[in-house]
């Protein structure tokens, strides 16, 4: 016999399939010939530095796309939800109820008094405020509004602006081709080696530069770069990975549903 959670859980099996999916479809695309992203460096003798530039082709709207439908499996799981408290009391509710995601109690109490939890039993409406964003200490960075925030975003337009970010590794090699005569120095970075989340466009970004003193023309160094797709926003947060970002939504709508099991 079919449970009322069933249809929950296949919402979240398929957002699990998906965002391995979409794993794969990115590596496909960063492993594409010619490679979508390069890092270029040099002398650049007007800026008197040793620059790297990051250039990246447009990321493919495919993988937004899947991106958004991870975003709908998720967000309907919790829908479903609702729907499963209420058919397990009644036999015929409303099509209006739906699991709320309220950034106020005003917000969350006039939900309610619309009628979009209408059916479901008391204690199953003191765990939905209790699993409300405005119950946190930071409501902006609570995954179900993050997931909220993106499923709205989703209904008008492809989902999150999918950038690719640069993120530099913590060791610099460096050849500075020095003779007896002319020496080279280092007498500055820009910026410092551990920043963080520079985004690279097609057109190129000079991602980080060597300032140099004198230098001789054969000085050259190396830097490991790592470029990912990100979401540009997530929360209060800025540059998450898209896939590690999806799972953490994916987790939440996860144990969301397992505070109701005692429901059923």
């Amino acid at each position: 016999m079919a449970h009322l959670l069933d249809g929950c859980w296949a919402k979240i099996e398929r957002a699990s399939e998906s965002i391995t999916n979409l794993e794969s479809e990115i590596q496909r695309w960063a492993q594409s010939d010619p490679p979508p992203h390069r890092i270029v460096r040099g002398l650049n003798h007007k800026k008197r530095a040793y620059t790297f530039t990051a250039f990246c082709s447009p990321v493919p709207l495919r993988i937004s796309v899947l991106a958004g439908e991870i975003v709908h499996h998720l967000r309907s799981s919790l829908d479903h939800l609702i729907w499963a408290l209420a058919i397990k009391r009644h036999t015929n509710p409303s099509f209006r109820i739906q699991f709320p995601i309220s950034t106020t109690s005003e917000k969350y109490l006039k939900a309610q008094k619309d009628g979009i939890m209408k059916g479901i039993s008391k204690k199953a409406c003191d765990i939905v405020e209790s699993l409300q964003p405005f119950k946190r200490k930071n409501p902006s960075d609570d995954p179900l509004l993050i997931l909220e925030e993106f499923s709205n975003t989703d209904k008008h337009k492809l989902l999150l602006v999918v950038t690719n970010v640069v993120t530099m590794g913590d060791k610099i090699s460096v050849d500075s081709g020095e003779t007896d005569a002319n020496q080279t120095s280092i007498i500055g970075m820009s910026p410092p080696p551990e920043t963080l989340g520079l985004t690279a466009t097609e057109g190129g970004t000079e991602v980080f530069s060597i300032l140099l003193g004198n230098y001789t023309p054969r000085f050259s160094a190396t830097l490991h770069f790592t470029l990912q797709l990100s979401l540009e926003k997530f929360g209060n947060k800025k540059n998450v990975a898209i896939v590690s970002g999806l799972a953490q939504l994916r987790d939440a709508a996860k144990s969301t549903i397992e505070r109701f099991r005692g429901e059923f």
